[in-house]
C-alpha cells in the first residue's frame, strides 16, 4: 500500500509542479491571466467565455488549490461574479464543475479555494467559465 510514509521512505513518488497551455476563447488575451500582474486581465465579448489550461494528453493534474483575482477595477466583485465557475475535464468537451464561485464569499483581490480532502478527481484541462456579466476578467 502506498502511504505518505512509504513514499518518502522508498522514494516511490514526489508531487511536481506541471505547466499547461493556455486555453481560452480570447486567445490574443489568455496571457494577461497568467502574467503575475494585476494590471492586466483576462475579458472577453463572447455571451459564455472561458480561460484556462491545458496540461498535455500525457498529464493529468490533482488541482489542490485555485488562486484567482478579479477584475481589480470592479467595485464589488461579488455582483459581477454570479454563478461563475471553475471547470475540469479530460477530453475538453465534457466539463465538470470544480467549484462555483461563492457571491458570499469573494472579494476584491486574490480569492483561495482549496480541493476538499476527499476529492481525487484529475483532470488533462482546467478553466474558469462564466458569461458576459463578468466576461470573465480575471487579472
Amino acid at each position: 500500500m502506498v502511504t505518505a510514509t512509504t513514499q518518502t521512505l522508498y522514494n516511490l513518488a514526489k508531487p511536481s509542479t506541471i505547466v499547461g497551455t493556455l486555453i481560452s476563447d480570447n486567445p490574443s488575451k489568455a496571457s494577461n491571466v497568467m502574467d503575475e500582474k494585476v494590471a492586466t486581465t483576462y475579458s472577453s465579448t463572447n455571451s459564455v467565455c472561458f480561460v484556462g489550461l491545458n496540461f498535455g494528453s500525457n498529464a493529468k493534474a490533482d488541482i489542490s488549490y485555485i488562486k484567482y483575482m478579479p477584475n481589480p477595477a470592479w467595485p464589488i466583485a461579488a455582483a459581477k461574479l454570479e454563478g461563475a465557475k471553475f471547470e475540469g475535464s479530460n477530453d475538453n468537451t465534457t466539463w465538470a464543475t470544480i467549484f462555483t464561485v461563492d457571491t458570499q464569499q469573494v472579494h476584491s483581490g486574490w480569492n483561495f479555494w482549496s480541493k476538499p480532502v476527499a476529492d481525487t478527481v484529475q483532470y488533462q484541462y482546467i478553466r474558469f467559465s462564466h458569461t458576459n456579466e463578468s466576461k470573465c476578467e480575471l487579472a
